[in-house]
């Protein structure tokens, strides 16, 4: 926990499919992803060393090329989650 906090990600979409189904057009993509990041207690103590990270993949189902349904698994040294919700996270 702090008041400051830094976060680098990465991933790589790949879309391995586009198909139309009920009048819809669906994606299936594929995404590796890393994450990095650390919490400070103020900006002055923000520093480059002890950041945490983490790696994993995920699922994305594009409907119309606008809403997406994310299920997502990752892995740190801390443990693991499975993660399912909407919308790329940029």
């Amino acid at each position: 926990m702090g008041r400051v906090a830094a976060l680098a990600n990465a991933e790589l979409r790949w879309t391995f499919v586009n198909f139309r189904a009920i009048g819809q057009h669906f994606g299936l993509m594929v995404v590796p992803f890393a994450d990095a990041g650390r919490t400070f207690d103020r900006v002055s103590a923000t520093s480059l060393s002890d950041y945490k990270f983490g790696y994993g993949a995920g699922f994305r189902i594009a409907w119309n090329q606008a809403p997406i349904i994310n299920v997502d698994y990752g892995r740190s040294a801390e443990g693991s989650a499975l993660y399912i919700n909407f919308g790329h996270p940029f």
